[in-house]
């Protein structure tokens, strides 16, 4: 049984300039009418169990995939897109508190999956590293931190080796690792070359029209926090100043033809930005 942890983030490349110093005094901008797409390596994390799964029904394996993301904005769409891709579970966990300019902590989001996870046992919690907004990095170290179960980054490819594992691929420094895991284990997804997420067939999209979102809602999950999780204990993070970054190139030309005495004013302009 795997699951997949997704997140969804707004395009910020479509906002113009007067939309990031618009908000850059009260902190809050306006996405709502941006376009929302999937996290890019939570996408390849998604793509991966949709092979697994493929690979073994060829093997005669029994597999099971669940969706599960945690939003305040409405990502039903995304899941219906994960039914009709063979998630045999879909699951919404629903922020109460949509507060604009207020994050929910970086401890809360694998506190709800912790619990959530209590509920239902999985071999394999597949996430993707980082998002395209934030870009921490630690949401998947802290999840597998707090289920207390073995944790390998950076895995680049996974297929079903038999008996419940699933031989993994990932990235170390210089090395490829490549090892058969049995779970329970959470599993971090890199950076992989061609691992968009397919689009459903029509077909696929009529056949799972029945199957229904599971909703969880925050106040439900958080009634039973263990008290290190406990939102209402450890604090908030609230989002206090934007700024948009520059992004442009500058060019400097210095018409020199000694070696020496250009190096000398190469040195001196690099100075002022060392």
């Amino acid at each position: 049984r795997i699951l997949n942890c997704f997140h969804t983030i707004a395009d910020l490349d479509l906002l113009s300039e007067d939309d990031w110093i618009s908000g850059s005094s009260s902190g809050y901008i306006d996405t709502c009418y941006l376009k929302t797409n999937f996290k890019l390596l939570d996408e390849s994390a998604l793509e991966l169990s949709c092979r697994v799964r493929e690979a073994s029904i060829s093997s005669d394996i029994s597999c099971e995939c669940t969706a599960v993301t945690v939003s305040d904005q409405k990502t039903k769409s995304f899941l219906e897109r994960m039914a009709a891709l063979g998630f045999t579970g879909t699951d919404l966990i629903q922020l109460d508190d949509a507060s604009p300019t207020e994050n929910f902590l970086l401890k809360e989001l694998p506190a709800f999956v912790f619990l959530y996870k209590k509920q239902t046992a999985f071999d394999f919690i597949l996430c993707g590293l980082q998002s395209g907004d934030g870009a921490q990095g630690k949401v998947p170290f802290l999840l597998a931190e707090y289920l207390g179960i073995r944790c390998i980054s950076n895995v680049t490819g996974i297929s079903p080796a038999g008996d419940g594992s699933l031989s993994v691929i990932s990235q170390r420094d210089a090395e490829i690792c490549t090892e058969t895991v049995h779970g329970p284990s959470l599993l971090i997804i890199g950076n992989i070359a061609n691992t968009f997420l397919r689009v459903p067939t029509l077909r696929q999209r009529m056949q799972s029209r029945g199957q229904k979102i599971t909703l969880y809602h925050e106040a439900e999950l958080a009634s039973s926090f263990p008290e290190e999780l406990n939102p209402a204990t450890t604090g908030t993070v609230r989002l206090t100043n934007i700024e948009p970054v520059l992004q442009q190139e500058i060019l400097k030309f210095f018409e020199e033809t000694d070696a020496s005495k250009a190096a000398g004013v190469l040195f001196d302009y690099y100075k002022k930005w060392i």
